[in-house]
């Protein structure tokens, strides 16, 4: 005689279902937004939110990125907003996009703004930070607001006292004469389409000197180290591996879950 499972309850069977119909939802969704399709994207984000799904930063991420790519800086910004609102960490790589899709349309206004959420007043300053900092006065540069970007660094510089700015910044001797190379691009350019008005060329110039004393105090640093010795120990995000004034308030391992998961769902979606 052949034995049948256990059997189910109809209230099993409707969570089964509900489960299937939301996974499919999600996986339209990511569909939609790898064919940068945001109507239709936007049509599968509406059906999930009228059932209450909660959805992780890696969605959130997706959907962003089709945003930026299609031109929608508004339902990027609005999507942004709502993941803000879900309680969630807010990745570098995110934060990071997002202002390079602002940097774009040249909203220094919405670069500026992204930084103080992402890094708000009084928050202590890590690798993380620091790593945003870079892209935050990158974009500040390409959407001439050279006062924001100094008023960034100023602000970074003063949150860091007793330890120093750039000796938590990964890479930073290139990286800050990288941003000394964009800054005279950016200055010239304005100079040579005549845009450039006489306190606009004061501010290049404020923030030139800023980066030059930064980038003078990374050689100092360097300089300072034992010839032929390692340098301090970086983690995977470039960080100290001890403490002090400027630390991530966020374990490296946090950060690198989330790196997971947004690999997992570009995979799902293929």
């Amino acid at each position: 005689e052949e034995h049948e499972g256990p059997c189910r309850s109809p209230e099993s069977d409707l969570e089964d279902c509900h489960a299937g119909h939301t996974d499919g939802l999600i996986s339209k969704l990511l569909e939609a937004c790898q064919q940068n399709e945001v109507s239709r994207a936007l049509a599968h984000y509406a059906k999930l939110q009228k059932m209450n799904v909660p959805l992780y930063e890696g969605v959130y991420k997706m959907v962003i990125e089709c945003c930026s790519r299609s031109d929608q800086l508004g339902h990027a910004m609005q999507f942004y907003d709502n993941l803000r609102g879900s309680g969630q960490r807010v990745s570098v790589r995110l934060v990071s996009a997002l202002m390079e899709a602002c940097a774009k349309e040249q909203h220094g206004d919405k670069v500026h703004a992204l930084w103080n959420d992402w890094c708000p007043a009084g928050q202590r300053f890590g690798p993380s930070q620091g790593e945003v900092l870079l892209v935050t006065v990158s974009a500040l540069i390409r959407t001439m607001s050279p006062e924001l970007a100094r008023d960034v660094l100023v602000d970074a510089m003063e949150r860091c006292s007793g330890s120093s700015l750039v000796s938590d910044l990964p890479d930073v001797e290139v990286q800050l004469e990288d941003l000394l190379h964009l800054n005279e691009m950016v200055w010239e350019e304005a100079r040579m389409n005549g845009t450039l008005m006489e306190e606009l060329a004061g501010r290049f110039a404020d923030l030139h000197s800023l980066l030059e004393q930064l980038y003078e105090q990374c050689l100092q640093e360097a300089a300072a180290q034992p010839a032929g010795g390692p340098g301090p120990y970086r983690g995977p995000s470039g960080g100290h591996g001890g403490g002090g004034m400027c630390e991530d308030p966020f374990s490296n391992a946090d950060a690198l879950l989330m790196e997971d998961v947004d690999l997992d769902l570009e995979l799902a979606a293929m």
